[in-house]
């Protein structure tokens, strides 16, 4: 596909499990419809569980054998990684990219910042 190779499209579903997550949990916890939340506050509890849950999955990842090739000019020997990316992004980047954009979303919330 286009957008994904291997496994990286689930990078996408952990993050939009997050955010459902953290919608549920904030509605049910404040009692608040969306239109009357804290949106920098959702975001960044989105994007925050996101990558943790990224964390692990990438972690996972990495502990599955790799695949060994041989070049067959050299001999070498070396091994494939078949973790997957998305939009052409590793998926243990995409930990920090989520990080980041909570970060953001962090400082928007504390800051104030519209």
């Amino acid at each position: 596909m286009i957008f994904f190779s291997g496994k990286g499209f689930l990078t996408l579903m952990i993050l939009l499990a997050g955010m459902a997550l953290t919608q549920g949990v904030y509605e049910a916890a404040s009692g608040l419809k969306p239109p009357l939340q804290d949106h920098n506050l959702m975001w960044a509890c989105s994007f925050l569980i996101g990558g943790l849950g990224n964390f692990f999955f990438a972690r996972y990842l990495d502990k599955k054998p790799k695949r060994i090739v041989i070049d067959k000019e050299t001999g070498k020997e070396f091994e494939l990684d078949q973790d997957g990316s998305l939009f052409f992004i590793r998926v243990q980047k995409w930990t920090w990219i989520f990080a980041a954009a909570s970060g953001i979303f962090w400082l928007r919330y504390f800051l104030d910042w519209h």
